[in-house]
């Protein structure tokens, strides 16, 4: 049926910046069982999608939204890696692929359990000790209660990212977010609330040196 989309529009991670209409131009001119004919095929779903008819009455040039597989891009090393159950589709084919998709859509969530085999450090980096998903939202200068070395708000999120997340010392940190970064409160003088309004008087807020390392 033809390129539906704008011919200029460049595919993702062409190699040297392909468009729509160049690979259209190019296709009958090699045999169908070239080499080089499966790889042109794989973007055929960002270039020649069913037709949607906008409000100026021009073709759809992608979704609003596309599927972020591997954030668009993966890794000379994994590019060409088959991805098992799809039809000897690599790694890169799926990046092309998945561009031409809604991030809502089935086949999306189908085509992201692949970043495992193809995008494994994007899959490590979420495996990170998560402290203050949204950021301190105190003071990052305010020193944590009992924190052995006068650690600070701050100073733990710096130290979060760097572990990971089955780290014996991630419990720990993140023990510290109800105190770093409890739901902005925005007091008289406008600033972020520093605390608790009324904090949780355990033990008086103290212990003896003799109990202070006891383990609960």
């Amino acid at each position: 049926n033809g390129v539906t989309v704008d011919p200029e529009y460049v595919i993702p991670l062409a190699p040297n910046g392909e468009t729509c209409g160049y690979l259209n131009e190019v296709a009958p001119t090699l045999e169908a069982d070239s080499e080089f004919c499966p790889q042109i095929q794989a973007a055929e779903p960002v270039c020649c999608p069913p037709i949607e008819v906008i409000e100026d009455n021009t073709p759809a040039t992608g979704p609003a939204k596309p599927c972020n597989f591997c954030s668009n891009e993966v890794s000379s090393s994994n590019a060409l890696l088959e991805v098992p159950g799809a039809d000897g589709a690599t790694c890169s084919d799926l990046v092309v692929y998945a561009a031409a998709l809604e991030n809502e859509s089935d086949v999306c969530s189908d085509i992201m359990m692949a970043e495992v085999l193809c995008c494994p450090e994007e899959d490590a980096a979420t495996m990170t000790c998560s402290f203050c998903k949204n950021g301190v939202t105190v003071d990052p200068e305010y020193v944590i209660p009992f924190a052995p070395n006068g650690e600070t708000c701050g100073y733990l999120n710096e130290v979060a990212p760097t572990l990971e997340a089955d780290s014996e010392f991630c419990p720990q940190i993140q023990a510290a977010e109800p105190v770093c970064c409890p739901p902005i409160e925005v007091i008289e003088d406008n600033t972020p609330a520093t605390g608790p309004a009324k904090p949780c008087n355990f033990c008086s807020n103290e212990v003896s040196s003799s109990n202070a390392l006891l383990e609960v």
